[in-house]
């Protein structure tokens, strides 16, 4: 395991020990003094987590990283997704932005976009190159 690895599991060890002790998130500043780094390595690693699908977390928002279960919840938070993009589009003739449907189902821009792609592959989505370019696609029993 590389060197970049190891630091990633050990912030996500910690962070998992702190919120089972404490029921609140590490700050960035607290994961820094523990793990002897500084922030700006930790905020890659949280990066790189994030990405993974291991944490979430709410932008501007302190002690809110949350552990996420991927293989438990990936398909209900697709499906949630689906479901903002739906109600979205139906509400305002208007597919949400990425950044809308983080907020809304309180997952990163990085989680929207795994998501996003499961959707596409799934048929159910089609996106296009613009900030709001998703669209659904219809059911041909419809």
């Amino acid at each position: 395991m590389g060197r970049v690895n190891q630091t990633t599991e050990q912030i996500y060890q910690y962070i998992k020990a702190y919120i089972e002790e404490q029921d609140i998130s590490p700050t960035v500043d607290e994961i820094a003094t523990v793990c002897e780094l500084s922030k700006g390595t930790v905020s890659y690693h949280l990066d790189k987590l994030e990405a993974e699908g291991r944490i979430a977390r709410r932008w501007y928002k302190a002690r809110s990283i949350r552990l996420t279960e991927v293989a438990v919840n990936s398909d209900e938070v697709t499906e949630e997704v689906y479901a903002v993009i739906e109600e979205g589009i139906q509400q305002e003739n208007l597919a949400p932005s990425q950044r809308e449907i983080a907020a809304a189902c309180h997952i990163s821009r990085p989680t929207v976009q795994l998501h996003l792609k499961r959707l596409e592959v799934q048929g159910r989505i089609i996106i296009g190159s613009g900030h709001r370019q998703i669209f659904l696609v219809k059911d041909e029993a419809e």
